[in-house]
């Protein structure tokens, strides 16, 4: 799993604490799901996986966080690419035993960034995101800069 994110991308800020989702079943056909908020996804053979986007869920609350720490810390990057490797459990519930997430950041003169970088990182994972908060999962990360 890698989601490409540009420095570029803005997010709004916003702050939600409750949330609802429901979930209808077209026969044979898909799951329709809809939020308090209006949004509507629809999940079939042809669709993401849910482990899918859980890994999609994790990956995008941390980047959000450490887009948001790194512009406050002024570090300069030209991009980064986080990329997540799962691995679960054989028997039922099959849930990931073990998440892996490489970092990897691109640009010039990291040496000055890196202490920076890693304490982004390390907030989103330890302080920031919820998602990552809500499993019961042993998280590993580790940074690259240009793949170093």
């Amino acid at each position: 799993m890698i989601v490409y994110l540009h420095p570029k991308v803005e997010f709004l800020s916003f702050k939600i604490l409750a949330m609802s989702v429901d979930l209808f079943y077209n026969f044979g056909e898909n799951f329709k799901f809809y939020t308090d908020d209006g949004k509507e996804f629809i999940m079939s053979d042809k669709t993401l996986r849910p482990m899918q986007l859980l890994l999609i869920s994790l990956l995008g609350c941390a980047a959000i966080h450490i887009i948001d720490i790194l512009d406050k810390m002024k570090v300069k990057y030209d991009n980064f690419k986080i990329s997540a490797n799962g691995k679960r459990r054989e028997e039922h519930p099959r849930k990931f035993e073990y998440i892996k997430i490489t970092y990897s950041f691109y640009g010039k003169d990291f040496e000055q960034y890196k202490e920076k970088i890693e304490r982004a990182v390390y907030l989103s994972h330890e302080k920031y995101c919820s998602v990552k908060a809500s499993l019961n999962v042993v998280v590993e990360y580790e940074i690259k800069l240009n793949d170093i």
